[in-house]
């Protein structure tokens, strides 16, 4: 068990929760005791004040009396002393004059107290061995005069000649101010007492009794306060006493200082209610923390038996995800499976690079309609939209609940085309498969092309070959009557005009040898730079026409594509060709090669002007007609080959050549190269399909 984590966390739970009920207790503790302090401190103070208001007044009634009496004054004098206003002091019980000897002379008291002996009082024999004229506060005692419990205080009294001539004394109840003490206490064991420094008792009063008399046994707390006039004083328990609460302040200037004590187990006793009760909760959330640990031990130990066995059955499951997910990267075909809820619960890579989607697709949770959001954004449909947009948005917004496959093929911008295949799943939802049939496209796009060409060639060529061949029949009979007539001149010319015309027939036959060869190649593509190319076939056509004047200018930035090199050779071949055949008179020739981006369809238009003799405008399609010849200005005659060539070759690779003139002002002829087959621009290479935008910005 202790090596199990729970049981120190546990532990370590129920360590820091005691911990924080003791801290708070201790602090609740402290506080309670700071307050039970602070609450006796300010008792004391009032207390201090009334019992200094207490005696002074007392000390006045003294005084005033003295002044207005002689020591021979008679009982009925005090008593209509004191029934004056200025002296009228509910609190003075007994006053009453003591003449040298001691005797009591004359009294407030009803029944006669003169001639009672009181010099054996302390009160009374201090005056008659002090010199001082000073008030004394004695100790409670029984006045023999009235049979109770008095606090008397005195002073001297003296003669017209200011000599000392008796003892003037007046005395308050204790017992009264006993019972105002008790009233201010709210605890039973609190306490109020008037203590003097002889320790004797004044006044005592608390909510179980009020007494007076008797020697304080708080020696600790009569030894501080002889020693501080204000302070508190907290005393420890005993084997008989508990711990007290002392506040206590001195009156000034009598010998005698009042006290407020408290029980520490009455200031505390909110605070031990509540420490049994956070005692009590502790030992609950103890055993709670205990029992939930066992549970928490058990409940893991069948946990861990049963995650050994998850883990085992998620690593074969990993395993299998896996082998799952390399099958699915590695498929030929583009794979997208959508519940019927429209959610797309597998989709591989292969698909993502064939539709060109979003590769955060792969990663996160996909609905279909996102999927064709992205597709109808980008409007990646291909060149032939309109034509098929009925059944291809029947493709897109495919039923999940619909029970009937669809296929269809998209053509996409780039030129790509796809096969897509969808299949319902029972359970609703369908399974779509996407599959790259460009080069099965092209193939019959090429066969179909060369097909038509070759058929049109035929005729075409069988015509042309028509000419001369009758030519050689009319030439041979012409030389079979010259020679049966013996006649040189037209056997000559006969002979002349046979040459020329098995010239024409071999200019033919070679042209439709190439032509022919040129329609059933299989393309061979790699890498290859136009600029090059284009070199190459100008070089090799001014070795062909030395001696003619010719300006050639290339504007072309580095562009890199995939094709054919060879056969795109013989299309820049067929171009200049053309050109230098029909050139404009006797004016030199000038060509110029320049290229621009097409936005429309992402591709690159490479252009090839020349400013020969032209062309009519409604003759810009017979032109890549198979022996479509005109005549050239420089004598040499033309097969009418070379744009049926160039166009074989252009449309082999996918691309499209257009041509447009204007008579004697020269002709243009336009290449436009597919996106899928640019491979770099000016030095911005186009990876996987490439970001057309920064070719734009490049060649600008």
């Amino acid at each position: 068990m202790l090596t199990d984590a729970t049981v120190w966390v546990a532990l370590g739970m129920v360590a820091v929760m005691w911990v924080a009920i003791v801290v708070t207790l201790r602090d609740e503790r402290q506080q309670a005791i700071r307050a039970a302090v602070d609450e006796s401190s300010k008792l004391t103070i009032a207390l201090q004040e009334q019992a200094a208001n207490m005696f002074a007044d007392l000390d006045r009634t003294l005084k005033l009396s003295r002044a207005r009496l002689q020591s021979t004054a008679t009982s009925d004098d005090l008593r209509r002393l004191l029934a004056e206003p200025d002296l009228a002091d509910p609190r003075v019980e007994f006053l009453a004059i003591i003449d040298l000897r001691g005797y009591v002379v004359a009294s407030n008291a009803k029944s006669d107290a003169v001639k009672l002996y009181a010099g054996d009082r302390e009160h009374v024999a201090f005056h008659f061995t002090t010199p001082e004229d000073v008030a004394f506060l004695g100790k409670p005692v029984i006045a023999r005069a009235t049979s109770r419990l008095a606090v008397p205080m005195t002073r001297k009294i003296y003669d017209a000649d200011g000599q000392f001539d008796g003892v003037i004394l007046a005395s308050i109840s204790p017992n009264r101010v006993s019972d105002y003490y008790a009233s201010l206490l709210t605890s039973e064991g609190a306490q109020i007492a008037l203590i003097g420094f002889d320790g004797v008792y004044r006044a005592r009063g608390s909510r179980s009794k009020s007494s007076i008399g008797g020697t304080s046994q708080d020696t600790a707390l009569l030894a501080a306060a002889k020693q501080s006039p204000v302070g508190v004083l907290i005393e420890p328990a005993t084997d008989k006493t508990s711990a007290m609460i002392h506040a206590y302040r001195v009156i000034e200037p009598f010998p005698v200082f009042v006290s407020v004590t408290v029980r520490e187990m009455d200031a505390l006793a909110e605070y031990t209610a509540h420490a049994r009760t956070a005692t009590l909760f502790g030992a609950i959330m103890t055993a709670v923390i205990v029992l939930l640990a066992v549970l928490i031990m058990r409940n893991r130990r069948q946990l861990g038996r049963t995650i050994s066995v998850l883990e085992s059955n998620k690593q074969m499951l990993a395993e299998k995800t896996q082998q799952l997910s390399v099958t699915l990267d590695h498929m030929e075909r583009g794979l997208m499976m959508v519940d019927r809820e429209g959610i797309v619960r597998i989709i591989n890579r292969r698909l993502v690079e064939l539709i060109d989607l979003p590769p955060q697709f792969l990663s996160r949770k996909l609905l279909y309609s996102e999927v064709v959001a992205d597709l109808m954004a980008r409007r990646d449909f291909g060149n032939d939209l309109a034509a098929g947009e009925s059944g291809l948005r029947q493709a897109m917004d495919f039923d999940t609940s619909s029970a009937v496959p669809i296929k269809y093929i998209r053509r996409r911008k780039n030129g790509r085309y796809i096969e897509v295949q969808s299949e319902p799943m029972p359970e609703g939802g369908f399974v779509r498969t996407f599959s790259d049939i460009t080069e099965l496209c092209r193939r019959d796009e090429a066969m179909n092309v060369s097909a038509r060409n070759l058929h049109r060639f035929t005729q075409i060529a069988s015509r042309d070959l028509q000419e001369p061949m009758h030519d050689i029949s009319s030439q041979v009979a012409r030389l079979r009557e010259a020679f049966e007539r013996r006649d040189r001149s037209h056997s000559d010319r006969a002979i002349n005009h046979l040459a020329e015309s098995a010239q024409k027939v071999r200019a033919v036959a070679n042209d439709l040898v190439g032509y022919t060869q040129q329609c059933v190649r299989t393309l061979e593509t790699r890498s290859t730079v136009i600029g090059d190319i284009i070199a190459q076939s100008f070089g090799r056509m001014r070795q062909r026409y030395p001696d003619q004047r010719v300006e050639f200018v290339s504007r072309l930035p580095r562009i890199e594509v995939n094709c054919d090199p060879d056969v795109i050779r013989c299309v820049f071949d067929s171009l200049f060709a053309n050109a230098f055949a029909f050139r404009n008179g006797n004016l030199p020739l000038e060509i110029k090669v320049y290229g621009q981006f097409c936005s429309q369809n992402e591709s690159y238009q490479l252009h090839f002007r020349d400013n020969g003799s032209g062309f009519m405008s409604n003759d810009h399609e017979r032109i890549f007609e198979p022996f479509a010849r005109l005549m050239g200005q420089t004598g040499h005659i033309d097969m009418g080959i070379d744009l049926a060539l160039a166009q074989v070759g252009v449309e082999k690779h996918g691309w499209k050549i257009t041509g447009n003139s204007v008579i004697d002002m020269g002709s243009t002829f336009s290449i436009l190269i597919a996106r899928c087959d640019l491979i770099e621009v000016d030095g911005v290479r186009q990876m996987g399909g490439g970001d057309v935008a920064q070719l734009v910005s490049a060649a600008a």
